[in-house]
């Protein structure tokens, strides 16, 4: 998992963040953000599907800006998360 974030924080946030039209200062995602991701709402070996949510997050983020329901920059928190792309798809090993 830690792995997952150094590549997501490096590399797949840069590349989703151009996708969505937003810029590097306008949206940040926390580190217990991106550990949520990856341990809760993906579950595999690679980093396809967690390339996929944070497109999707900052999809959100971007529209709602654009309806003016956001305010830039922001930082997303793991609080955040279930508002924005919805309740996680795996529960922590620790809650069961």
């Amino acid at each position: 998992e830690d792995e997952k974030v150094v590549i997501a924080r490096d590399h797949l946030l840069p590349r989703q963040l151009e996708r969505a039209g937003l810029e590097k200062d306008e949206v940040a995602l926390e580190e217990a953000a991106l550990r949520k991701l990856a341990g809760e709402y993906t579950r595999e070996a690679g980093v396809r599907n967690l390339e996929r949510a944070v497109a999707r997050l900052l999809r959100k983020v971007a529209a709602q800006h654009e309806l003016g329901d956001r305010e830039l920059p922001f930082t997303v928190t793991d609080t955040d998360l279930r508002g924005l792309i919805g309740r996680p798809h795996h529960v922590p090993e620790s809650a069961q």
